[in-house]
């Protein structure tokens, strides 16, 4: 037993690890999807969308999407789709310390080592953790990555070097299939510590380095264009196609834009089509009951805002006052603040500065660092100009950067130690090997050890509040099936607060309602499912008044007037009759 302990400690010591940190979430918080975006993410691959496991989930390019799926297809009523973003949050962090052990040499060093990470992760991750989301597993997954290269070892052979490299590409062309804005935004900055790593060979260009890191790149790089030619021959239908537009238009309008108000832009509208109850359905994300907004409609609008914003606001005027914002969420600690984010941050450059200065290599980590902090500047003052940047963003941006300087002090301080046992006092080398990697340890632990209360207060907190959410939303899914003769569209904006808990009362039956607007609306699988349930092609605005089975859930303090206006502008007067009412929060609606 001690032989086989001693062979696998490092897996060993990774895989308890995982286990506590999987037990602590589940019985202290348990696992949810994050946002409602997710839960129909996971609805359409599940088959509670369309009635069947759909390989098209939209949000996620087609090979993962389908894969996901096609193991619905197997076992129906498993939880596959959080499974899958579970095991890539924890095996990505798994991966992680599991190579970081094994630059620690003695039982004792990596003991530590694992107070730090558990300190790490509970004090900057323990949401993310709890509440699931894609982006979240895709920026994880690529830090994994990132950390795998940089801590391989160099001096292999070209053959060995790419095989040691193959998990590598497939975490970061799994990365990629899961979100591949997000991989995009955060491949700048896995570039440029991968150009860091290289500086670290003796003769950067000769002819075996240039093939070998050219080689990975371009591994990398093939696994991009295969997942997106797979993806565009997927969604290369007319219609998707159409939709593909529509969906696009959508996010800028609806994540980057305001949508200009009515009365101050009635010219434009009146120009492209569009009445005041038209506008209304924009505003309250119910734009799925008017057949006229369509992909030219949506990027008209879209368009229309982007150049207002920016007449209201130059280049240069705007530039400035978002590298202003920039200083601060870099250097600002106290409430509403970044911290501990950017406080480890700051650590990780001070401790590779501190390494380069005491190893009498200033002028190559000084370089090295200014590469990488020009990269990471650039990267969060495009999300910052860009007016978009939610905790999922901006966590993911600071965890691959934290996970990338974590990699190259692991990196450089071997490299160093190689080279220091020859060039150097032996008071350095003791300084270097003990005490200076201890107090880089240290200020990690207590930067985010500060933060943990705080965060375990947040997310029990959250959690309290979720809970309450979703007994309303599970309450009226029950009255769906309850009532599954009939069809539900509900207003956006009167449900759209809830999420779901990954593993707990999982049901994968096909649902009779759908949103009255939001992401999925107008596509493909939205007609499919009106075809399913309605038994006809129709569209949301007749069947609401002349299906007798189709009613209308919405809050009650939200009102309905715009409604009316709406159907009367297209010559219906219509009549709005509560029939009932689910767990006192919502009421449901027939109109005639």
């Amino acid at each position: 037993m001690r032989k086989v302990f001693h062979n696998h400690e490092n897996k060993i010591l990774t895989l308890l690890f995982l286990a506590a940190l999987c037990v602590t979430v589940a019985f202290g918080f348990d696992y949810y999807y994050d946002l409602n975006d997710d839960v129909l993410m996971k609805d359409i691959v599940a088959g509670v969308y369309t009635g069947i496991p759909e390989g098209r989930n939209i949000q996620m390019l087609y090979p993962i999407s389908a894969l996901i799926s096609f193991f619905y297809r197997i076992v129906p009523g498993a939880p596959w789709y959080g499974l899958f973003l579970c095991v890539c949050q924890f095996g990505s962090l798994g991966l992680i310390i599991n190579r970081s052990l094994s630059f620690c040499r003695s039982l004792r060093g990596k003991a530590g080592l694992l107070l730090i990470a558990g300190a790490l992760i509970a004090g900057t991750m323990l949401e993310h953790l709890v509440f699931v989301q894609y982006t979240i597993s895709c920026t994880m997954l690529a830090t994994a990555a990132a950390f795998l290269f940089i801590t391989s070892d160099d001096s292999l052979s070209y053959h060995d070097f790419l095989l040691k490299n193959i998990p590598v590409f497939i975490l970061a062309f799994v990365s990629y299939l899961i979100r591949s804005e997000m991989f995009l935004l955060v491949l700048p900055l896995i570039g440029a510590a991968g150009l860091c790593k290289w500086s670290n060979e003796g003769l950067i260009f000769t002819r075996r380095n240039v093939t070998k890191y050219f080689s990975v790149f371009g591994c990398v790089l093939a696994g991009m264009i295969v997942g997106q030619a797979a993806h565009m021959m997927a969604y290369g239908s007319a219609e998707w196609q159409r939709f593909a537009e529509f969906f696009d238009n959508r996010t800028k309008l609806y994540d980057y834009e305001e949508i200009p108000a009515y009365d101050e832009h009635k010219v434009f509208y009146e120009s492209i089509g569009l009445s005041e109850s038209e506008v209304a359905l924009l505003d309250n994300y119910n734009f799925g009951l008017d057949e006229e907004i369509d992909e030219k409609i949506m990027g008209e609008i879209a368009g229309y805002a982007a150049a207002n914003r920016k007449q209201a606001l130059s280049f240069t005027a705007d530039f400035i006052n978002n590298t202003k914002v920039y200083i601060s969420r870099m250097t600002y600690v106290g409430d509403n603040s970044d911290f501990p984010w950017n406080g480890l941050i700051i650590i990780g450059y001070a401790g590779l500065l501190g390494l380069g200065i005491n190893m009498r290599k200033t002028g190559r980590m000084t370089g090295k660092l200014l590469l990488l902090f020009a990269v990471r500047t650039a990267l969060w003052l495009y999300i910052l100009m860009g007016d978009r940047y939610p905790p999922r963003i901006v966590h993911s941006l600071y965890f691959i950067e934290l996970g990338i300087l974590l990699a190259m002090f692991l990196t450089e301080r071997r490299v160093f130690g190689e080279s220091m046992e020859v060039k150097t006092s032996l008071r350095i080398q003791a300084f270097m090997e003990q005490s200076f990697p201890l107090l880089i340890g240290l200020l990690l632990l207590v930067a985010s050890g500060i933060n943990i209360s705080a965060l375990v207060n947040t997310v029990g907190r959250i959690s309290d509040e979720r809970e309450e959410t979703n007994r309303i939303w599970q309450t009226m899914q029950q009255y769906c099936r309850d009532n599954y003769e009939n069809y539900y569209f509900i207003d956006v904006y009167s449900t759209v607060a809830y999420s779901e808990k990954i593993f707990a009362d999982v049901n994968n039956s096909p649902v009779n309602y759908d949103y009255m607007g939001g992401w999925a609306n107008k596509s493909p699988l939205y007609e499919k499912k009106l075809a399913v349930f309605l038994n006809e092609e129709i569209s949301m605005q007749d069947a609401l008044v002349s299906q007798d089975h189709v009613y209308m859930i919405a809050e009650p303090e939200e009102g309905l007037a715009w409604l009316e206006a709406y159907y009367r502008d297209h010559g219906q007067d219509i009549e709005i009759m509560q029939i009932d009412s689910i767990a006192d929060q919502l009421e449901v609606y027939q109109i005639r």
